[in-house]
């Protein structure tokens, strides 16, 4: 979702639950931000260390950064689950969380 613009994750988001057999569930991983700035910049330089220590350079960190500016934009978890919940889904817990990384599971 989070390369879609923001104006059409909510459809899509809809057409996924009405898909959905009864019972059925979805999991969500999906990139957030933090509420607080200085969090985010906090979890940020983590992930971009994570990165150098993967082997890759700071040329390559910058690039990417780059061409996904504008295009990736997170929600933070807050308004990703408000998101959910307009989206018809009643449950929502979050399953798994890694720096700004978190996966809800929906129904």
């Amino acid at each position: 979702l989070q390369f879609l613009p923001l104006k059409d994750r909510l459809a899509l988001l809809k057409r996924i639950k009405q898909a959905l057999l009864p019972g059925g569930i979805l999991f969500l991983s999906e990139k957030v931000r933090a509420e607080d700035l200085m969090v985010q910049e906090t979890t940020t330089r983590i992930y971009e260390d994570f990165k150098r220590r993967q082997g890759y350079s700071q040329d390559e960190i910058s690039r990417k950064k780059e061409a996904l500016d504008n295009v990736l934009i997170p929600l933070t978890e807050k308004q990703q689950v408000a998101m959910l919940k307009d989206a018809g889904f009643t449950t929502c817990e979050i399953t798994m969380k890694w720096n700004n990384f978190t996966t809800f599971v929906v129904m």
